[in-house]
């Protein structure tokens, strides 16, 4: 199967549509402009391609076994790199904002725009961004020199003996996939039937993606969506569950993904090598923390 360019988007809105589990980079908001907690509909949101990555488990895991190397390489240079308690057992809602906004409570109070923490942990984004202002200049550029600093040594250790994977197929795979369902006549007709009803409601739009590009609120580059941008993107998934555009999406896009797993089986075999062996390094430093 040939999969085509995506089409041009701003950048914050390609994020925003394939946003993964990276999220716990991201910096804090004032609790106003928080997401509401994900709901089931999101965490039903399951695609082959995402065995093929880190959960958000998994990806707590590696973070605590990175800090533990990174205080081990810091203390041998008379510096401290606090701890951070990672969550265990938190349910990933690594999908939440792949097919846009689909959550009626998201939409009532963020409009389109996206909010640091919807798919990870926002304590865990809080710690350490206090973690990094207690750092002395020097303990910074230890911990962040990107040719010899304690984390890149530590991330490297984390991945030895093959387990570092190239996703460069992976994420233009992932794009050009989601683009191609949205293409498939299935999906065009809950489109036009999603369009028709958002017409009814006074809004001009062909699909979701087009609603939540609109221009018109990303103007201004502000954090806080306005009072017609919610009234959108409420009518928004309203129409998407009248017409079940998102479940016909979603199933759309499983298909698709499974045929590129199957065609492309050699080159998921090694991304999931690369992950076990990653996982495997994690559990080593873990152990030894007793």
């Amino acid at each position: 199967m040939r999969y085509r360019r995506v089409r041009s988007l701003p950048a914050l809105l390609l994020l925003t549509l394939l946003a993964g589990g990276c999220s716990d980079h991201e910096e804090p908001q004032t609790a106003a402009l928080l997401a509401p907690p994900p709901t089931d509909e999101v965490y039903g949101i399951v695609l082959p391609f995402d065995s093929y990555e880190l959960s958000l488990q998994e990806t707590h895991r590696d973070s605590a076994a990175r800090d533990e190397l990174i205080r081990r390489c810091l203390e041998k240079k008379g510096h401290d790199w606090p701890v951070i308690e990672y969550p265990e057992g938190m349910p990933d809602p690594k999908n939440r904002r792949r097919y846009g906004v689909i959550e009626k409570a998201v939409a009532e109070k963020l409009g389109y725009h996206p909010s640091p923490g919807m798919t990870g942990s926002r304590d865990v984004v809080e710690q350490r961004q206090e973690r990094d202002k207690s750092l002395s200049a020097a303990a910074f550029k230890m911990v962040y020199d990107e040719k010899d600093g304690c984390g890149k040594k530590a991330s490297d250790y984390l991945v030895r003996n093959g387990g570092r994977a190239d996703y460069e197929l992976f994420r233009r795979l992932n794009a050009e996939i989601l683009e191609e369902a949205r293409k498939q006549p299935e999906v065009e007709k809950a489109s036009r039937a999603w369009s028709s009803c958002m017409a009814k409601r006074g809004f001009n739009y062909r699909s979701p993606a087009d609603a939540m590009a609109d221009q018109q609120w990303w103007s201004d580059d502000s954090d806080r969506a306005s009072s017609a941008e919610i009234k959108t993107a409420t009518a928004d998934v309203d129409c998407q569950d009248d017409s079940s555009l998102i479940t016909v999406l979603y199933k759309t896009e499983t298909r698709l993904q499974q045929e590129a797993v199957t065609e492309h089986r050699s080159y998921f075999d090694s991304l999931r090598r690369a992950k076990e062996i990653n996982i495997s390094n994690v559990r080593v430093v873990l152990r030894s923390m007793g």
